[in-house]
């Protein structure tokens, strides 16, 4: 079987030799890998739980589940999903009612106010439209490739367009990745009830993670988690309960922030001594007026018993890190640099650690001390 991949692998590798990798323009210069992008929504009911008022219209909880997988069915512009695809499924996220015209024309308003406010940038409606409509890596539905592949658990806090770059590029690279979010107006629950929020969180992640079954062509030996913003502290709890991922990233996890240590450590799951996996983490690097935006190295500092790879990077905002601006066309390139640089070391991370390859752990510490201009070492606060 093992020799029945690797010619699989080899194949697939001399085709795209042969008739060229596409060229992704939401990517820019971030290179894929031997596949090309695969995407699909599953949306679910969890009837083991039932929904308050104003959250959803189901009286169960819904949960919709975005996958992006590696395909060898070949790319093109007309099988390409649009960018605003992406928003349209996060509009659906708690009825998983199909969006009329205006609701449509909405959709993307988050992303612009991302813009908008965290870099001063505004579009005009026509500039709106085109970078809506602009095709992505991901094409829906199409054949799996057979695999078995690593598959990634991820947390987009929010919305499926945030990290949906990310997630296409690793899916190139051989990862099936399993992404959910939270229900819009939990933002809202969060500041009442913090720990029911996350507790929530924490229960999707293990319904996922009992659909692996489902996913013929998912290496179940080899799953990582991937956690942004407030669904860094969910992916850090559901390990610290579960045991039951090999390695872990934290994009700006809210575990990192002045009162996301104690929005972590006030849960019943929160237990240091378990968590004994590979870690990478990336943090914000900006003066917010808010303290509690301040990074806290609190739970960091206690994980010295693993391999732990951790990143603030210079002069690089949360917006950039949780609001995948990085598709916009006028950042300044440095920007893109290090947009470059946490996406290939989050690809390099979990091809050492769950693909177990030697030379991506080589080219991991390359990286870092090639571009170590892009993070700041001494630029921290450990909190009380």
């Amino acid at each position: 079987m093992k020799k029945a991949f690797k010619l699989y692998i080899v194949i697939v590798t001399f085709t795209h030799l042969l008739i060229g990798q596409p060229t992704y323009s939401l990517w820019k210069n971030l290179e894929p890998g031997p596949y090309q992008v695969g995407f699909k929504t599953i949306n679910y009911i969890d009837k083991s739980r039932s929904i308050p008022g104003g959250l959803s219209d189901n009286r169960f909880f819904p949960i919709q589940i975005s996958i992006w997988y590696p395909t060898t069915v070949q790319w093109s512009i007309d099988k390409a999903l649009p960018f605003e695809h992406y928003f349209f499924k996060t509009a659906e996220k708690n009825d998983f009612n199909e969006l009329n015209e205006q609701q449509k024309a909405q959709a993307m308003d988050i992303f612009f106010n991302y813009a908008k406010y965290g870099l001063s940038i505004e579009f005009t409606a026509d500039e709106k439209q085109e970078i809506g409509s602009k095709p992505t890596a991901a094409m829906a539905n199409v054949r799996e490739a057979p695999g078995p592949f690593p598959a990634l658990l991820a947390g987009h806090d929010g919305g499926v367009w945030k990290m949906s770059t990310l997630c296409e590029y690793l899916a190139s690279h051989g990862y099936v990745v399993i992404s959910t979010g939270p229900l819009s107006g939990s933002n809202r629950l969060f500041r009442q009830n913090t720990q029911q929020v996350i507790n929530r969180r924490i229960r999707t992640f293990e319904i996922v993670r009992g659909m692996l079954d489902d996913f013929p062509n998912i290496n179940q030996s080899q799953i990582g988690l991937l956690g942004l913003n407030s669904d860094g502290i969910s992916t850090l709890l559901y390990q610290m309960k579960n045991l039951t991922a090999d390695a872990m990233v934290s994009i700006d996890g809210w575990e990192g922030k002045n009162n996301g240590y104690s929005y972590s450590s006030s849960s019943v799951y929160y237990e240091p001594a378990n968590l004994k996996i590979p870690r990478m983490e990336f943090q914000q690097h900006e003066s917010p007026e808010n303290e509690s935006l301040y990074v806290n190295t609190t739970i960091f500092d206690s994980l010295t018993n693993i391999d732990r790879y951790s990143y603030i990077l210079n002069e690089f905002g949360h917006d950039y890190l949780t609001g995948n601006l990085f598709v916009l066309p006028q950042l300044d390139e440095t920007i893109d640099q290090k947009h470059y640089f946490w996406y290939e070391s989050v690809k390099s991370f979990f091809d050492a650690y769950l693909k177990e390859d030697k030379n991506a752990l080589i080219d991991l510490w390359n990286r870092r001390n090639k571009n170590d201009d892009f993070f700041i070492r001494n630029e921290r606060i450990k909190g009380k």
